[in-house]
């Protein structure tokens, strides 16, 4: 009997509404009869659907699965037909219950899929034609274009009452539907070049390698394998910690067996000392050559061998470092084994960037499983599910709505076009919605490349966040229904209810930037030699951008130094190019030295102690400007280059967004930011957090949703 998928009922359900108008019978009766992995990736279940069509009973076999990562804000289920053709199902995480919304959602990305494919990118969205064209044939379909297909499809479901409409619903609710392509989801290629398999198969290897150069007591051989890991005085001390540990494992299991008479060779200890290091255990399998001893005391033996593979992990540091130098070495060789796709995958994503830029289009859901390989030997990529993008080229921003995944999104994705306009100005929020998309980014080819979340802090930020928006949602909800029973709440009241205060939203942006920042700095640094070997080619208008964006900070420094009220000469001096830093400094000293001198002289005047004080605060500001200065020409000569380093090119990047998306002066609203989020470590990775449980990427909550989960 095979064993029924966790989420039996819907995968069902999914079934039996695919069946139904691929067979056009009434579906009788659907059992499980055998799963499977398929050669996507996935756990596949195979059902066989029983059907009553003019007396007779057919038998069809249907196969499902779930495709995506746990992280999808909807369900996605993919069934292939008896014929081999296939179709993917879309649930979305709120019910659909009003046709007209449910065409307008699929006309939403509908339109932004023709734009994208205009251009040449491939997009797969949700279409009515993919099941109506199995129940109604179009004479004519052949003749005109894909999209006139679907307006007539549109029009034949609105105008048929209730003839066709049950075939889009499951449970009630209208779901989508797509005819998907057999290119891998971007997100399943980011996870093979660090899969789990492969690593672990990758230690074990090096693990036996090192146990034959200990054997052969090479020091050299086995420092080599690692120079470039640690010092070799820190890799001195591993191997001959490492080289004690064995040696002094081996006496003990000798110890241990020399008791029932048993004498092994050296292989199956380096077996046993192995299995130490990936906390597996011995059991009766390794010792059915051993046939002279009974039951019991093959038990007595297994369980004091184990024990001492336990002490052997546990009770050496220097054994745990051996690990994490095992652990380095076989993420290494997957990067080294994996590093040219990941620079092809990152120079399409900064095309992709652009592209979106040019043709006025957000997508604001940026993620590797939203992405698809549409051609594997140039890694060109492809976009799925566009319900939370929007054309804003024409200056309208309607439908934009909160919506993002917590990993690779900012505050400003929290919020309604509303408030964004208070907050930005209304010019400037077609430059925030663009900047969601920059940020989503980066933390993609991050991901990429070292197979880890970037902005995990910063993600941990955006939930609690969200967690008080939802809490004062629900809350206000409750006040307004319970005072005002009569009246009927309105969507506009629902995102009254579930906005934060201005106020509030400039302080969280001023510490969300902060922590996003820390988090780049600190991974980048911990991942350099990897991210110094990925190298891109930058877009001509993307390093147009970067660079516009540095030099309006050059002329900003210029005003500055004009503002602080010194002289022209003292101006050029400043701006001297071999006018170094530590000049500048080694004069400061003297400035104090004298102003220290000059202040207890009873002689000196009291307007020249001030002006003193005044040039020496000039000064040190100068100099801050200079430091500033000559790490933008830095970063100039850096994007001038013809290739640039993902560890230089993620800083710049995101510096520029927060140029954007926040203001200094909002630092003094900071202070509600931290207050309402009490922890001392408040965004700590190592907390408990259910990062992405019944996360949905449009997060505005609907009325009826809402209503729910109230008192009322």
């Amino acid at each position: 009997m095979p064993q029924a998928p966790a989420d039996a009922g819907l995968v069902k359900e999914v079934v039996r509404c695919v069946a139904s108008f691929f067979q056009k019978g009434v579906v009788d009766q659907i059992s499980l009869i055998s799963s499977h992995v398929l050669i996507n990736n996935g756990k596949g279940y195979t059902y066989e659907v029983k059907f009553l069509r003019g007396g007779r009973t057919l038998k069809r076999r249907f196969t499902v699965y779930r495709l995506g990562g746990t992280h999808s804000k909807s369900v996605c289920y993919q069934v292939t037909d008896p014929k081999g053709k296939y179709m993917v199902v879309k649930i979305p995480p709120q019910m659909i219950t009003d046709l007209n919304a449910y065409l307008t959602a699929v006309a939403h990305e509908r339109q932004l899929a023709k734009k994208l494919f205009e251009v040449g990118i491939k997009v797969v969205v949700p279409s009515i034609s993919t099941v109506m064209k199995h129940l109604h044939k179009l004479d004519f379909a052949k003749k005109v274009s894909l999209y006139e297909v679907e307006d007539a499809y549109s029009d034949i479901l609105l105008l048929s009452g209730d003839k066709y409409i049950d075939k889009f619903k499951i449970g009630g609710s209208y779901v989508f539907f797509m005819e998907f392509l057999d290119e891998p989801f971007l997100g399943k290629v980011v996870r093979e070049f660090y899969n789990k398999e492969t690593l672990a198969n990758l230690k074990c290897q090096y693990f036996e390698r090192d146990l034959v150069l200990l054997n052969n007591h090479d020091r050299i051989g086995f420092m080599s394998e690692y120079k470039h890991i640690g010092t070799m005085k820190y890799l001195y001390d591993v191997y001959s910690g490492l080289h004690d540990i064995f040696e002094d494992f081996c006496a003990k299991v000798d110890s241990v067996l020399s008791l029932y008479s048993i004498s092994l060779g050296i292989g199956k200890k380096k077996d046993w000392f192995i299995a130490s290091g990936f906390g597996k255990l011995i059991d009766e399998s390794s010792f059915l050559e051993l046939m002279t001893l009974d039951y019991g005391d093959k038990g007595l033996v297994i369980n004091r061998l184990n024990t001492l593979l336990n002490q052997t992990v546990e009770s050496s540091e220097l054994f745990k470092l051996y690990l994490d130098i095992l652990d380095q070495e076989a993420y290494w060789t997957a990067f080294k084994d994996s590093v040219g796709k990941m620079k092809m995958i990152g120079n399409k994503l900064l095309i992709l960037l652009v592209m979106l830029q040019q043709m006025g289009l957000v997508l604001r859901d940026l993620k590797v499983d939203n992405l698809f390989i549409a051609d594997d030997e140039n890694m060109e990529l492809g976009v799925i599910d566009l319900e939370t993008g929007g054309y804003i080229g024409s200056g309208t921003l309607e439908g934009i709505v909160p919506a993002g995944m917590p990993s690779n999104m900012t505050i400003s994705n929290l919020l309604f076009v509303s408030q964004l306009k208070r907050i930005y100005g209304e010019e400037k929020v077609s430059t925030i919605l663009h900047m969601q998309d920059w940020y989503a980014t980066i933390s993609m080819m991050f991901e990429t490349n070292i197979g880890s979340i970037l902005f995990d802090e910063a993600r941990n930020y955006i939930l609690k966040i969200n967690k008080e928006i939802d809490e004062r949602l629900d809350a206000n909800y409750n006040d307004f229904v319970g005072n005002n029973p009569d009246v009927s709440v309105t969507p506009k009241m629902i995102e009254n209810f579930f906005s934060l205060s201005d106020e509030d939203v400039k302080g969280h942006t001023w510490e969300f930037w902060n922590v996003a920042e820390q988090n780049l700095k600190r991974k980048c640094l911990a991942n350099k030699s990897k991210l110094k070997r990925i190298n891109y080619v930058l877009p001509l208008e993307l390093k147009n951008k970067l660079i516009s964006n540095i030099n309006e900070e050059m002329k900003q420094i210029q005003d500055k130094y004009r503002s602080y009220k010194m002289t022209a000469a003292s101006i050029d001096y400043f701006n001297k190019p071999t006018t170094t830093i530590a000049v500048l400094q080694n004069n400061l000293v003297i400035k104090e030295q004298l102003y220290a001198v000059k202040k207890n002289h009873p002689s000196t005047k009291y307007k020249m102690k001030v002006k003193l004080a005044q040039e020496i605060d000039i000064y040190k500001a100068c100099i801050i400007q200079k430091q500033k200065q000559v790490e933008l020409i830095t970063k100039i000569n850096i994007l001038n280059q013809e290739h640039i380093s993902a560890f230089d090119l993620f800083p710049i990047m995101l510096h520029l967004i927060i140029r954007v998306m926040r203001k200094d002066e909002w630092f003094k609203y900071s202070s509600k930011a931290l207050n309402s989020i009490s922890n001392e470590n408040k965004y700590s990775n190592s907390q408990s957090i259910n990062t992405t449980e019944g996360w949905k990427s449009t997060i505005i909550v609907p009325q009826n949703a809402l209503a729910k989960r109230t008192n009322y």
